[in-house]
């Protein structure tokens, strides 16, 4: 079942970031502005723990909360 999630409170330039779970792994989409249609970055990463650890500490990303966007 997948599991997404937003973060709007994110180091600048980024806007937010989406995490997309999956039973193949995880995604972290990198959004940089408000209007941005798609993201203007996308990682892949073989569990959900390490993507959050990385949108912590590469893009500043503290609070999550549920969303039904998909990419």
């Amino acid at each position: 079942m997948a599991d997404n999630l937003i973060s709007t409170k994110c180091a600048e330039p980024h806007h937010h970031l989406i995490l997309q779970t999956e039973e193949t792994g995880a995604y972290l989409f990198i959004f940089e502005r408000a209007d941005s249609p798609f993201p203007e970055k996308d990682y892949w990463f073989e569990t959900k723990a390490e993507a959050m650890t990385t949108a912590q500490n590469d893009f500043g990303a503290i609070d999550w909360e549920p969303t039904s966007r998909r990419y």
